[in-house]
């Protein structure tokens, strides 16, 4: 007789061997079968298509069980994976330390191909057309029949749901666990707690603070340059560079080009070949679009999102500086302050978010266990302005903080199809 439960072990095991998306047919008519109906049962929710593909989503229960759910003890000692059996335990406890989790099993459809994924890790993918299972390795037995069970219990979680739906969603409510959950915490509580977290305030201090709030007041935007050359825009890089004191340690005095040089992405698309007092050769250079693709307005280079950039932009019969860094916050912020005490007009971007960032007000956004808190702003309200992100569940002092602190966004409910 085929066990129906879970235990957490297993889906962490299966879970961790997992590879990429494949195009390997399982050639199984019988599975095909089981995964044909439960897309038709599936057709009895109505699906969120907020992200234009239908989309359902269920939650999947799993026990810890006792420790004979563990891997094998004489195999893990054989392989010196642990030294004792008292060890053994320990790992069993650590690696599984609720008695219940929970998984979110999710199904999208797109043009008639059923995609499916266990805690956002994908599974295989079913085509409505030929009835075929696309992913699962054709040896992969284990991974087959672990997808048979997960039918028969995501089948048995939609007859639950269709028999009494407020009992259902209220269930989900009141029982998932706030580490299967997303949240959000003010930054000054996480400053106030973890003695070693980076404080931008005291990074900053209370005056640059008390300038950036002068500046987020009272920055004009609208003002622009009537010209510009490529000397104007190297001595706004060079502000920016001073106000954080990068060449300090440097026994020659730099040229604004030479610390340009030093400091930007080498890919300047020809920005540093034209004359540089001249507006005329800038603006042919800039209209010919001979520089996009390139990176002539990273000032301090880095990654996708930890770069700085001083942006120069046409604007009417003019142009316009924009400053932008928001993953470098207390140097774009010296550079903003900087720009704005010489009096250079400038769009700085972000500078709410930057200044609440500075005093701690802002959100950061918590994030489940298993999810890297990197790129989640879709998982929050774009109302919260969430930067950063959090993953609390791996660290004992921060956690205590979080589930003592952070306020929890109610899961979206499932209601029946409205068929």
């Amino acid at each position: 007789m085929e066990k129906k439960e879970f235990f957490t072990v297993e889906i962490k095991d299966i879970l961790s061997r997992l590879e990429n998306e494949s195009e390997e047919l399982y050639p199984s008519k019988s599975l095909a079968l089981k995964i044909f109906n439960f897309i038709q049962k599936l057709q009895d929710i109505e699906p969120d298509n907020k992200n234009t593909d239908n989309t359902w989503n269920l939650w999947i229960k799993s026990s810890k069980g006792d420790i004979s759910s563990f891997w094998n003890y004489e195999e893990m000692l054989e392989n010196c994976d642990v030294e004792n059996h008292e060890e053994y335990v320990r790992l069993w406890e650590d690696d599984f330390p609720h008695e219940y989790d929970w998984h979110e099993f999710t199904v999208i459809e797109y043009k008639q191909t059923y995609y499916f994924y266990l805690e956002s890790k994908f599974l295989f993918r079913f085509n409505l057309e030929d009835n075929t299972i696309i992913g699962i390795h054709p040896n992969y037995k284990e991974l087959a029949r672990f997808v048979a069970r997960l039918l028969v219990i995501a089948n048995k979680e939609i007859h639950i749901f269709l028999k009494n739906p407020d009992k259902y969603n209220l269930n989900i409510a009141t029982n998932l666990p706030l580490w299967r959950r997303y949240g959000k915490i003010k930054r000054k509580i996480i400053w106030e707690n973890i003695s070693d977290e980076i404080r931008y305030d005291h990074e900053l201090g209370n005056e640059k603070i008390n300038k950036l709030e002068l500046l987020v007041a009272n920055n004009d935007e609208n003002l622009f340059f009537e010209k510009m050359t490529v000397n104007d825009f190297l001595r706004y890089c060079e502000i920016c560079y001073d106000s954080n004191n990068y060449f300090k340690d440097s026994k020659a005095k730099l040229s604004p080009l030479e610390k340009y040089k030093k400091m930007a992405d080498s890919r300047h698309g020809g920005l540093l070949n034209i004359k540089p007092d001249s507006s005329t050769a800038f603006k042919k250079w800039y209209v010919s679009g001979e520089w996009r693709g390139t990176h002539p307005w990273e000032i301090c280079r880095g990654g996708n999102s930890t770069h700085i950039t001083l942006h120069i932009s046409k604007y009417n019969d003019g142009w316009k500086l924009y400053l932008t860094g928001l993953f470098r916050q207390v140097e774009t912020i010296n550079m903003a302050i900087a720009l704005f005490e010489q009096l250079v007009p400038f769009v700085f971007y972000d500078k709410t978010d930057m200044l609440n960032m500075a005093k701690g007000e802002d959100n950061w956004g918590v994030v489940p266990e298993n999810v890297i808190p990197k790129y989640c702003h879709s998982f929050f309200p774009k109302e919260d302005n969430v930067i950063d992100f959090l993953n609390p569940w791996h660290y004992e002092d921060i956690r205590a903080v979080v589930e003592k602190h952070a306020t929890w966004y109610p899961e979206k409910k499932i209601c029946k199809s409205k068929k």
